[in-house]
């Protein structure tokens, strides 16, 4: 994915099947999944 100058390359692992994320987790694990990308006009980035 590429927004202007920023890239970011998402991977999905289908083998081996890993362990179940724990129902506990928190946003501080490893395992989180979760990215933010901070821009200044949403639209603008959508146009492009």
């Amino acid at each position: 994915m590429y927004l202007g100058n920023e890239s970011i390359e998402l991977t999905e692992y289908l083998t081996p099947k890993g362990k179940p994320i724990p129902v506990d987790s928190q946003s501080n694990d490893r395992w989180f999944q979760h990215i933010a990308i901070a821009v200044q006009s949403l639209h603008r980035c959508f146009s492009n």
